[in-house]
């Protein structure tokens, strides 16, 4: 059976920052930016990570941009609005506001 792995005690730099300002963030590592620095610090933490397999679900594929030290699956994902109005509603609304 899979089991998540917590990665936050082998996180390092603005992605341990992260986990520590959010701590409700739980089995994952957050992509924080997609400075040079940023890419090496998600790398080094996925890496330090002991896991089986990397799930990436970013709208960019990282793997691109790191050497990943285990295999890694990039997964998608759809947002779908729960409100009636949902955001394209609320976006109309904010247009319609005189500026």
């Amino acid at each position: 059976k899979a089991e998540p792995v917590d990665p936050a005690p082998y996180a390092i730099g603005t992605i341990k920052d992260t986990l520590d300002k959010y701590p409700h963030i739980k089995n994952l590592l957050p992509a924080v930016g997609y400075t040079n620095g940023q890419i090496r610090e998600l790398e080094l933490s996925i890496n330090n990570t002991p896991c089986d397999v990397v799930l990436i679900a970013t709208p960019v594929n990282l793997a691109r941009f790191m050497k990943i030290n285990k295999p890694a699956i990039r997964v998608s994902y759809q947002v779908k609005d729960i409100e009636e109005a949902g955001l394209a509603g609320i976006i109309d609304e904010f247009m319609k506001r005189p500026r």
